[in-house]
């Protein structure tokens, strides 16, 4: 399975996720009381998410990738014919390391948040 991802301008990387790709949703729920005590939780939105780990990772795409997390570009994120504006959401750089014993390909994972 390929995805590609895009700045929508002049970079596309194509990209081979290992098997334990994952699309999730979330939801925003927002727990409120009312005057008399009564709590509830209301939902205001759902949204996707996905989880790309990757291996073999060229250095220009993993500086790419890293460079759009820096600067929260907003992204297309092109998956089984559907097209989505994402965000890069990993806490941290997602291309840290290189794999041993290659000096020039990286591993690391994808947290891809739907706009």
């Amino acid at each position: 399975m390929t995805i590609q991802l895009s700045d929508g301008a002049s970079i596309d990387i194509d990209l081979e996720p290992d098997w334990d790709f994952k699309r999730l949703e979330k939801l925003r729920i927002e727990p409120s009381i009312s005057i008399s005590g009564v709590g509830a939780d209301y939902t205001w939105t759902s949204f996707k998410t996905f989880s790309v780990p990757l291996k073999y990772v060229t250095t220009s795409d993993a500086i790419q990738m890293n460079l759009w997390w820096e600067r929260t570009t907003s992204l297309l994120f092109l998956w089984e014919q559907s097209t989505y504006s994402v965000l890069i959401t990993n806490p941290n750089k997602p291309f840290l390391a290189t794999i041993k014993p290659y000096h020039d390909l990286y591993s690391g994972t994808l947290e891809i948040e739907r706009k």
